[in-house]
């Protein structure tokens, strides 16, 4: 595999990203009646078809078409970062690669609808929340991706941490090659008992 394809072929988990979150969207749009919910797993998770014209989690700051213009530009600084790692860096690219699948999903409903649809629906225990906001694939693979590389970038600094690539190699090089062993003096059992005929104890 060539080092520009090996560099690039994390976009296909974005690419992938994109497809889902596409699909579900069109699917969910076509087959369900706006503000209709469908129980998937009980009342566990259900299907709940709405259309978020705010941020995540529903908070509303500014409007959705603005929102749409500043997640184009997040879009293009998480590629040019993606395009710009080292190759050594390629577990972070593909969790880069993830984030930027679910950026551009959402970007491209913000930019041509003025919103986006979501529709997966889940309740959590009653400590926490009553249910938890209402996403779709493209807010799962960017909440995941942001957590997962914050968890890498953070074990990474600690003494012990996770790895890095290339670590191995650099140690393997830094060693110093082994001494060579010294030569064992030459022991000649013959030349002993001719020392001792020679030259016996005087009484």
């Amino acid at each position: 595999m060539t080092r520009t394809v090996r560099h690039y072929l994390p976009l296909t988990l974005t690419l992938l990203v994109i497809f889902l979150d596409r699909l579900t969207k069109v699917i969910v749009s076509h087959t369900m009646q706006l503000h209709e919910s469908i129980p998937f797993l009980g009342d566990t998770i259900r299907w709940t078809y709405i259309r978020n014209d705010s941020m995540a989690l529903g908070i509303s700051l500014i409007h959705s078409r603005t929102l749409g213009v500043l997640s184009l530009i997040a879009v293009v600084i998480v590629a040019w970062i993606f395009v710009r790692m080292k190759d050594q860096s390629g577990g972070i690219r593909w969790i880069l690669a993830a984030i930027l699948g679910g950026a551009v999903g959402n970007t491209y409903d913000r930019l041509l609808n003025g919103y986006v649809i979501d529709f997966i629906d889940v309740d959590l225990p009653n400590f926490i929340m009553n249910r938890f906001a209402v996403f779709n694939v493209a807010d799962s693979a960017v909440s995941v991706g942001v957590t997962i590389l914050i968890l890498v970038l953070f074990f990474q600094k600690q003494p012990g941490g996770l790895p890095q690539p290339g670590d191995l190699e650099m140690r393997i090089e830094s060693e110093p090659p082994p001494a060579a062993a010294e030569p064992a003096p030459d022991v000649n059992p013959e030349a002993g008992r001719a020392n001792e005929t020679s030259n016996p104890e005087q009484a």
